[in-house]
């Protein structure tokens, strides 16, 4: 029998995010990492049961359930990604991980909720393909749960900002009022739609919304008093505009330095912020040498993370808290099938062996059916003390790694598992 988290089977996760690799090294991965080929490879490697990848701007992980000693040396290799750049958690360090992810406890701004909607979408790609695995889907079942329970019995997400706040914040930096400025946004998901809105609150003079389908360009500016236009014009209007916002899932520069030169010649020394929210980046990073004109990307919000947002670590260390105790919890459950698992095993054994000897007295002695049923139910009461000490042997210990080992030596003793026994 092969055990959920003992010696034979494991949960792992490696990746990288934006405290070990540099946004050019994620944009790469994020470009060239085609989620159908990359669960196809991982299909080929025998003693893999199921994998989840989540890609989002900040991080890029791979969560696996395979066999003992099975581990994808060359997950991100090939795509420029150094070791040293990578995590590796195993069992029950990547289960916690994937808790404290799911909660918004590892995020460049703690609590902002954009993340679970994010694992959850990586989930039910993995899902949709067929491969993710049954003790995989409890995981990440559980990982919701305790996101959401974070989120209802702690006041994380009270202090919380997301990325697009943040940047609209940024602009303040560069701009005292807005109410007289131009502002432009190219994307019209989740990180634009917040962004716009934030913008909206500030009374800009104008706000235009660009995207590739420009219906759902349509769609966000009705949300956000807003004005569509068509993605062609980008570079015209790029030149009238005082701010310029990216948040897309194009895999391509959108705008590069050349197209900018040939349209802001004639702003005459009018500032342009451009804040580039998209992994890979819609925008060159050559651009910020063009003489007024300034470029942020998602790395360099990391500072402006620490200048403008203050978390209660309090409310941390409680959700903190609150992770350690559920995953603890989880884990527990996760071992009991392999306890019922192991004395139904032996329950089977031991059956047959009681049913020979009641047939075997049967024919020696002349019982009634009343002595007969009285022997019946003496033999099912030995057959319960007799797995009470093995019960109670593995259940003494709290240590999950001892358990698992008393697990398998009970099997052993009772030859559970052994051909032709």
């Amino acid at each position: 029998m092969v055990r959920m988290l003992g010696n034979n089977l494991h949960i792992q996760v490696v990746g990288l995010n934006f405290k070990t690799a540099p946004l050019n090294i994620r944009e790469s991965v994020q470009k060239d990492l085609d989620s159908e080929s990359f669960f196809a490879k991982i299909g080929q490697n025998k003693g893999f049961h199921g994998a989840v990848l989540l890609k989002t701007c900040n991080r890029i992980e791979l969560y696996t359930h395979c066999d003992s000693g099975k581990q994808l040396d060359d997950v991100f290799s090939s795509y420029g990604v150094e070791e040293k750049m990578m995590y590796r958690k195993n069992d029950q360090d990547a289960i916690e991980h994937l808790f404290m992810v799911a909660s918004s406890l590892d995020s460049m701004v703690i609590g902002e909720p954009q993340i679970l909607g994010q694992v959850k979408q990586a989930y039910d790609y993995a899902k949709t393909y067929h491969f993710i695995s049954p003790l995989l889907d409890k995981v990440f079942q559980q990982a919701f749960r305790v996101a959401k329970k974070i989120r209802n019995e702690t006041k994380i997400g009270d202090y919380s900002i997301s990325l697009s706040s943040i940047a609209v914040e940024l602009t303040h930096e560069f701009f005292e009022d807005l109410g007289q400025k131009e502002v432009l946004i190219v994307g019209a998901g989740e990180m634009a739609e917040i962004a716009a809105l934030q913008f909206q609150k500030k009374q800009v003079q104008n706000l235009w919304i660009m995207n590739r389908t420009y219906d759902h360009a349509v769609s966000l500016a009705k949300k956000t008093n807003g004005i569509p236009l068509f993605l062609e014009h980008l570079c015209e209007k790029v030149a009238e505009v005082d701010i310029l916002l990216t948040s897309t899932g194009a895999n391509e520069l959108l705008l590069t330095s050349e197209q900018i030169k040939q349209y802001i010649a004639d702003r005459k020394h009018r500032p342009l912020l451009c804040i580039d929210l998209s992994v890979p980046r819609n925008l060159d990073p050559s651009i910020h040498q063009i003489e007024d004109v300034y470029v942020y990307d998602i790395d360099d919000l990391q500072t402006v993370v620490d200048k403008h947002v203050e978390i209660r670590q309090s409310e941390a260390l409680e959700a903190q808290a609150l992770v350690k105790n559920e995953l603890s919890h989880f884990v527990s459950m996760l071992h009991l099938p392999s306890i019922s698992d192991t004395i139904q095993k032996i329950r089977d054994k031991v059956e047959p062996v009681c049913e020979q000897e009641l047939r075997r007295i049967q024919t020696q002695l002349s019982l009634s059916k009343e002595q007969l049923e009285i022997l019946k139910k003496s033999f099912v009461h030995f057959a319960e003390k007799l797995l009470l000490n093995p019960v109670m042997y593995i259940q003494e210990t709290k240590n999950q790694e001892d358990r698992n080992l008393r697990i398998d030596e009970v099997r052993n003793v009772f030859l559970v598992d052994k051909e032709g026994s």
